[in-house]
């Protein structure tokens, strides 16, 4: 059963626990993934080889949920392209 809680994301991957980093969907030219902020930075800093995992993911699979590591799941929150009626409400404006 998928238990959602506010905890701090690194402690909990080390716990050994399945974690969910929010991602962009971009790559860089190195071909490593883009991070961003939040949760995601703070897990590229305890991994730093997710960048690399996410760029292959991306390439691979392109912009879509997954597995990237042991136990790290990639959600992309920044489509690549899309249509504004895809978009949430708050953000329809850009």
């Amino acid at each position: 059963m998928l238990r959602v809680i506010n905890a701090d994301i690194t402690k909990l991957w080390l716990q050994g626990k399945t974690v969910c980093v929010t991602t962009n969907g971009f790559t860089r030219k190195d071909g490593s993934g883009v991070m961003g902020r939040g949760n995601a930075l703070a897990m590229a800093k305890i991994i730093p080889e997710l960048l690399i995992c996410l760029g292959r993911h991306i390439l691979n699979n392109g912009n879509v949920v997954g597995f990237i590591y042991d136990r790290v799941i990639v959600f992309p929150v920044k489509p690549i392209v899309g249509k504004s009626e895809q978009a949430l409400d708050r953000v329809k404006h850009l």
